[in-house]
């Protein structure tokens, strides 16, 4: 079957050389984050979209940008929001919540002043306030993470609202959970220690509780992306919203020592080429058993 192609959301506009999607039966839009937007060939890291295939020739304008988070995405981004409300899409493809769980670990214990912060500003709590230092959830402050949900619910909402005020109402928006990372010291030029590594060390947590409280905290990010499926138990499920459960497929995990790609990871939370490719399949299986709810082209 054919790939998915995307499109940088500026080619798409350009006034002067506009990209034709005429000849693509399905046509998506799509918004995220780096695991829609990186593809470093010399890393052999490539992002999801393209990895993604289809039985018609299928294309996605694609607005997504490393390192966005979701309150930020229209921000950085208007074109999405109008594109999303001015034409049709056969559906809307959407990576998100991911960053914002990172930033929201990476929010230091204490203030400018010095002082302690909220727990519910905080996603890890120190080990001086740990219950039972030993145990990886006292790390984990449940607060914060409910606050963190009620921001994402937030958003995730306003996505639909804003999907339903235009052309492409009531359209399938599909979103993925994330796979979840060793925490190690693997990142990028300016954060070459990673993301996660530094935060569990600057808040004491002990190394043999890194991957114990990253599961943990993923696990939560999980369970709150699978409640917004339209078909989910919860009280909170969003109408014509799909979440393939990425966390469900089996990765090659890196190892914990290792300072660059290992396993299917090329960095501490950015997937290889052959991590994109495992979740490609069933990713494109769970959006076609889900579009025989909808009116599809030829």
């Amino acid at each position: 079957m054919p790939y998915l192609l995307p499109v940088p959301v500026g080619h798409y506009l350009d006034p002067n050389q506009p990209f034709p999607l005429d000849p693509y039966n399905w046509q998506f839009l799509a918004e995220g984050d780096s695991w829609f937007s990186i593809t470093d060939e010399v890393l052999n890291n490539r992002n999801l979209l393209p990895c993604l295939h289809f039985p018609k020739a299928a294309a996605a304008i694609n607005c997504a940008a490393p390192g966005d988070i979701a309150g930020k995405m229209f921000k950085r981004n208007p074109q999405f929001k109008m594109l999303l409300q001015q034409r049709w899409w056969l559906a809307i493809l959407v990576s998100a919540s991911g960053n914002d769980l990172i930033d929201a670990i990476n929010v230091t214990p204490n203030d400018s002043t010095g002082q302690l912060r909220p727990a519910r500003e905080r996603i890890l709590l120190t080990k001086a306030e740990a219950i039972d230092a030993s145990d990886p959830h006292a790390y984990v402050s449940e607060a914060g993470m409910n606050a963190l949900a009620g921001y994402l619910l937030w958003w995730f909402a306003s996505l639909v609202e804003w999907r339903d005020a235009g052309q492409s109402k009531g359209r399938p928006v599909f979103l993925h959970t994330y796979s979840v990372p060793v925490a190690r010291p693997a990142g990028v030029p300016g954060k070459s220690k990673g993301w996660l590594h530094p935060a569990l060390v600057r808040n004491g947590v002990p190394k043999d509780l890194h991957q114990g409280v990253t599961d943990i905290v993923f696990g939560k990010l999980r369970l709150f992306l699978l409640g917004l499926d339209t078909d989910a138990r919860s009280g909170y499920r969003l109408p014509n919203v799909h979440v393939f459960d990425s966390a469900a497929i089996p990765l090659d995990q890196a190892d914990p020592d290792a300072t660059g790609p290992s396993g299917d990871w090329v960095n501490e939370i950015h997937l290889r080429t052959s991590g994109a490719e495992k979740l490609g399949q069933p990713f494109s299986s769970f959006i076609l058993q889900r579009f025989s709810r909808y009116g599809m082209p030829g």
